[in-house]
Parts: structure tokens; sequence; C-alpha cells
């Protein structure tokens, strides 16, 4: 019988375990927090108090475990949007029943995180010398600073890849006097009552930040600093109203993908777009400086709950990108100047990989193609070849 490593008890963790326990392996989970979840254990991660899913609850359960209404992790029912997009302790509390269902427990370990994994040699026939199966050495940290290493045959890797914050605005914002935090530390929209906001950032959180600050986060202000702006689906579709994941991440799409050009999928894909959320950010609408592209592929895509109708609203600005930064005066790339008290950048995460040997991040490594910087990717990296006893679960970090 294998004994196989899984690291992070988030949602891939917790079902790696599972399927291994239910295949006959000894395995054993790792997680550095007090609760299981992953990010959704807490609101360490960019998981903030007010948060919902932005996937619906029965796109989100797992295959073998229903996500039932009459459960009782439905207690935060009246804290979701519309009672579809689950709330953040309502999904924690179903990834803790989905353990307890599957008898999880006794093979998770919590308050313990890996800090660093040796090779042993061999590879592969059983006759003892170096071609033996590879092993690895886990070292872990538990809470009270205690080292622990264990042997395991095989390695499953599920950590989040949302785990390390990416600040490239650091040195530009060197010489701002307000407050400076990334999205990763954002704790709740009521943090910034009567404050100057600035939140740096078009992805999913910058967008759905600015849209909560400015609803509900009783702001002096709330401004939304973005390169580029993305094409904006919002949860529910206006013709319709039902949920933008059974409109748009449907079979067809992901099969016409397949056998049809690049250009005639992603012109699909922006047909189906307009239909639904006909009314998009353009620069010559009130309160934004930034529209979208005529081409999605260069500015992406996003969801949120309610980022274009606040826009139209006049509930917050959209800035061009920040130039410069002096005190608490921030100049943007437009020459237009404003005050703010609070900067929040949204602007994504690295995937942190330290805790493997050199070897093997060096094999998953890229460069980047604006920075030029080695970074960590698993495109095409799920499975690495010249380690068969090592994979990555549920861990998706692209460029």
């Amino acid at each position: 019988m294998k004994t196989i490593c899984v690291i992070g008890l988030g949602p891939s963790g917790l079902v790696a375990v599972k399927e291994l326990k239910q295949a006959g392996f000894v395995v054993m989970g790792f997680d550095r927090s007090s609760k299981i979840g992953g990010r959704w254990s807490n609101n360490k991660m960019g998981v903030w108090k007010e948060l919902c899913a932005n996937t619906t609850r029965y796109h989100m359960e797992f295959s073998d475990f229903p996500w039932n209404v009459e459960d009782g992790y439905n207690d935060h029912h009246e804290e979701s949007y519309a009672g579809i997009y689950p709330h953040c302790r309502e999904v924690q509390e179903y990834l803790i029943n989905y353990a307890n269902h599957f008898d999880l427990h006794p093979y998770l370990l919590l308050e313990t995180g890996v800090t660093c994994i040796e090779q042993n040699n061999g590879d592969g026939d059983g006759d003892g010398d170096d071609t033996d199966p590879i092993g690895w050495k886990v070292i872990t940290t538990c809470k009270d600073g205690k080292n622990t290493t264990r042997e395991f045959d095989a390695i499953v890797v599920c950590n989040s890849a949302q785990n390390k914050a990416y600040h490239p605005l650091e040195c530009k914002l060197k010489e701002f006097t307000g407050e400076v935090i990334h999205s990763k530390y954002f704790k709740s929209e009521k943090d910034y009552k009567e404050k100057r906001v600035l939140v740096i950032g078009g992805n999913v959180s910058g967008s759905e930040i600015v849209s909560i600050l400015a609803e509900n986060g009783d702001c002096e202000q709330v401004v939304h600093s973005i390169r580029k702006m993305p094409y904006h689906m919002q949860k529910f579709t206006k013709d319709t109203q039902t949920s933008y994941d059974d409109n748009v991440f449907t079979r067809l799409p992901v099969w016409a993908s397949r056998i049809v050009p690049e250009s005639i999928a992603i012109q699909g894909l922006k047909m189906t777009i307009a239909e639904h959320w006909p009314k998009q950010c353009t620069d010559t609408m009130p309160n934004c400086s930034v529209g979208v592209s005529p081409d999605i592929r260069k500015c992406g895509l996003t969801v949120t709950k309610s980022y274009v109708d606040d826009i139209q609203k006049g509930m917050f600005q959209v800035k061009q990108e920040v130039a410069s930064v002096k005190g608490k005066l921030v100049t943007f790339a437009d020459k237009s100047k404003e005050e703010f008290d609070v900067i929040i950048c949204a602007t994504g995460y690295d995937l942190d990989l330290s805790f493997l040997p050199e070897s093997v991040q060096e094999r998953v490594q890229v460069s980047h193609p604006v920075s030029g910087k080695k970074v960590l990717t698993l495109y095409k990296n799920t499975l690495v070849p010249e380690y068969n006893s090592l994979t990555f679960c549920g861990v998706v970090h692209s460029l």
C-alpha cells in the first residue's frame, strides 16, 4: 500500500484525501490553518466577511455530495446572494460536512504546515539500487514550532494558487502616506467608513470590492483604477434573470472550441456576452474613462454582482492606471489627480511552491511574457514527467 501526502485541505485537497482513502492508499493531509476548507476556512486569503461565491451552489457542489437546501450549512442563507450564490461561511460549512460525511478527519492534520520536501533517490524497478521508485521526505511544522519529518511514496500538491500576494506597484506606491493593502488582506466593507478609497486592478476581486464599497461601505469616495476594462458579466442575466454560469459555461462552447478556429470561438463568446449583458463599460460613459476593447482576448472577462449598474448610477468613478504618487495625491495616466486615504491593490497572486525542491520548481518555471522574470506556473505541468510520484490537483495558475 502506497503512502501518500496531500498538501492543502481546501476543496481539491479534501477530494484527493477522500479518493485516495477509498482506493486503499495510506493517506495523510496537511494544512497550516486551524480549520479545513483552504481559503474558505477564514478571511485571511482574499475571503472577506461579506463575500459570496461567484459560482452558484449547484455548480459548486461535489458530484457525490449534493448541496441540499435543508442541510445545516444553509443557516447563512439570508447572507447569500439571492439564495443562489452561497455566502463564504456556507461554503466552509459545506466542506466541513463533506469531510464528516466521508469520515476524513482521522486522515487530516491541521495547524501543520509543510515547510520542506526532500527527494529520496531512486527510479523504478524495485531491485534496491538507485532505480527504485522515488520517495519523499516531508518536513512539517506545527503551531508550537516543532518540526516533524515523515516519509511518503507520493505527493499530491493541493495548496491554493492564491496564497502569495502579487504586488507589482509596491515601488510606485512607496511614497503614498496613507494605507496600502493587498486585496488578500481586505477584511470587510465596513472598515472604510468615511474614507477616500482607490482600488487598483480590474479582475474579479478588484471589481467586486469596488462595487461593495460603493454600495455598502459608507465611503467618502470610491475610485477604480485599471489599465484595461474587461467585459463584465453580472451574476444574473439582464434578459432572463438566470445565473451567468447557466448561460455561459455550458457544454456547447466547450465542445465548439475544440473543432472551430479560436477566432470564431472567441467571437461566439463575445456574442453570448452581448446578448445577456448588452450594457458594457465605454469611455464615453459618465464616471468612466476606460472602455472595453473590441477584442475580448485583449481585455478579458470578469463577473461581479452589479459593477456596470453601479457605474451608471454614479456610485464610483473609473480612472486610468496610476502614473505617480506623492503623499496622498495620486496622479493618473490621463493627468487627473485625486487624494486618497486608502489604496487597495487587487493585483493578483503568485503561486508559492517554495516548499518543493529547487529541481521541481525549475521544472515548472517559465519566463513571464511581460516582465521576463521566472515565475511558477502549472500550465502543462499538472503531471511532471520526471517525477511520476508527484502531482498537482486543483491548483490552476496560468499566465
